[in-house]
């Protein structure tokens, strides 16, 4: 189990993070566009190192990490579980959403996590320890776009 610290990067997560800010894929540039500044409310962070993982993007006050999952995902199922796992215990809740969930339905994935950034479904300020609800790691699911009839 990890400590509050873990949720600050290392000197190799931190470099890592300042790679992945350069090497940005569309969907977390469409993604960003939308969250950065508050648009939402609340300060996001795109590519947040911790002690052992580079995350998306981050909430901190929230404690409430977003993962875009390109098609390399698939693979390394279990990895992603690990991750998820862990953040759980330091009380961070984790939404995924795939790059083409991003593309192709950015209102439902923005309503998602404004739904999971709302105080009521946030860890309590003790850095889940007690007294909170957890919310535990899970995968946002975005609905298709609805059309009206023609």
């Amino acid at each position: 189990m990890g400590t509050m610290h873990d949720l600050y990067g290392t000197r190799a997560t931190t470099d890592a993070a300042k790679i992945l800010r350069r090497e940005v894929t569309a969907a977390e540039t469409l993604l960003w566009r939308s969250l950065r500044r508050r648009r939402l409310g609340v300060q996001l962070r795109r590519q947040h190192a911790t002690a052992r993982f580079v995350l998306d993007f981050f909430a901190p006050s929230r404690r409430l990490a977003v993962e875009l999952d390109g098609p390399v995902h698939a693979l390394r199922a279990g990895a992603d579980a690990e991750r998820d796992e862990w953040l759980a215990a330091l009380g961070v809740r984790t939404l995924r959403f795939t790059n083409d969930d991003v593309v192709a339905n950015l209102p439902a994935v923005l309503h998602a996590i404004r739904a999971a950034l709302e105080p009521s479904t946030a860890p309590s300020e003790g850095g889940g320890q007690g007294g909170g609800r957890q919310v535990p790691a899970r995968r946002a699911i975005v609905a298709a776009p609805q059309r009206d009839p023609v």
